[in-house]
């Protein structure tokens, strides 16, 4: 017998004896993988359909006054439907929940309770960049307006970084310069207007983005001789 043999037997019988010690644990381990493995499927494939098929039932009505602007009805709800809070609360990992939560938070903002505002939009997430782009730039809007213009200006440009788009993300990026411009940080608003410049620069923004450009330069003396 080879010496590669006879170390693979003895490897074999080192993992057999093992296993005939630790017996118990291993097959106490297995099970609670296969629970862990089940419970996640359960909660895949039939609890969350199932509950996303409910908060469906609920969120039209609320999108309905989401769109006339009537932000006091999404937040307090109607005769035959829950809160934008409500629903987002107690639906929280489906899709129509997560809209109820960025619809809840849009709402508390337009109606000036920017802390509130603030709860239901931080943790927005809906695996799509557009959406998750417009909660964190809702948020931007929230810190800007409790005065936190330092905060406002990286959230606007966090934003733009989710929403990777010609539409959305120089706007967020024009917005995080003019907030870190408020906030006395011209070198973030340097950044935020150059990456305009550089990749936007066919877009509404990008159009007039060198003035910006030339008037942070100016005050950080890079025209001087």
């Amino acid at each position: 017998m080879s010496d590669k043999t006879n170390i693979f037997t003895r490897w074999s019988d080192n993992i057999s004896d093992w296993y005939l010690l630790n017996k118990k644990m291993v097959n106490i381990g297995s099970a609670a993988i296969l629970l862990l493995v089940g419970l996640f499927a359960g909660y895949k494939y039939f609890w969350l359909p199932s509950k996303e098929k409910e908060a469906q039932s609920y969120i039209f009505k609320i999108r309905k006054a989401f769109d006339k602007d009537s932000f006091a009805v999404v937040l307090k709800g109607g005769r035959d439907y829950p809160s934008a809070q409500e629903l987002a609360d107690d639906f929280g990992g489906t899709q129509s929940g997560k809209e109820a939560a960025l619809m809840a938070g849009i709402s508390y903002a337009r109606t000036g309770k920017f802390e509130e505002a603030i709860d239901y939009l931080k943790d927005a997430d809906f695996g799509d960049n557009f959406l998750s782009a417009s909660a964190k730039g809702a948020l931007a809007a929230c810190y800007a307006e409790k005065g936190d213009v330092e905060k406002a200006a990286k959230t606007y440009e966090a934003a733009a970084d989710m929403g990777r788009n010609d539409f959305i993300a120089p706007y967020m990026l024009k917005m995080a310069g003019v907030h870190y411009e408020d906030a006395g940080n011209d070198k973030g608003a340097l950044r935020c207007y150059e990456r305009i410049a550089k990749e936007f620069r066919t877009t509404t923004e990008g159009n007039d983005i060198d003035k910006y450009i030339f008037r942070v330069k100016a005050r950080l003396g890079e025209f001087n001789p």
